[in-house]
């Protein structure tokens, strides 16, 4: 991975869009991280910008991405299937970085509990649309915690179009949204 130009950090910290995702740019700019769990990949456009700003902490060769979405399956589900990016382009995109990605098919009900038991826990989870709906944040709840480090971070969105905020993940659970600086 390059390093990035004065240029490029002044792009990402200021000029970077969508303005919803520059808490979670500036964050990734100033704190390497060694593993990004990112749940609702959707059609990709997030991971092209997130890709180039993730640097590794000093001793970690291979950031390792784990990411969830419903890939082919989105029409199944009543997605439009040009939404959501296929687990082909997925792999390709993040292995074209030089990191290791694990791609796991699913809803975020099915596969936490399979990424908690099998993968080890994520410096930085990243949820798209729907994370405090009834039906997830019981399952939200329950699983964050396995699946970050302590001291991790989590940035979600409560629906489309919203900002992506950073959310304090504790031991018990995961608390109310508050606004990144």
């Amino acid at each position: 991975m390059s390093r990035l130009t004065w240029f490029q950090k002044v792009y990402w910290q200021h000029f970077s869009k969508p303005v919803e995702e520059r808490a979670l740019m500036l964050h990734l700019l100033q704190h390497p991280v060694a593993s990004v769990l990112e749940i609702g990949i959707g059609s990709g456009d997030r991971l092209r910008r997130v890709l180039p700003v993730l640097k590794a902490p000093a001793g970690v060769l291979q950031i390792r991405y784990v990411g969830v979405d419903l890939f082919e399956a989105a029409e199944e589900h009543g997605a439009r299937p040009v939404d959501h990016l296929p687990l082909k382009a997925v792999h390709r995109l993040v292995s074209e970085r030089g990191m290791k990605a694990s791609l796991i098919p699913g809803t975020p009900e099915t596969a936490l509990p399979r990424i908690a038991q099998t993968l080890p826990p994520s410096d930085l989870v990243i949820i798209d649309a729907g994370w405090r709906t009834p039906e997830l944040s019981e399952c939200f709840a329950q699983w964050l915690p396995r699946v970050t480090t302590p001291g991790g971070l989590l940035f979600a969105r409560t629906g489309r179009g919203e900002e992506l905020r950073q959310v304090k993940v504790e031991r018990t659970g995961v608390s109310s949204a508050s606004k990144a600086a």
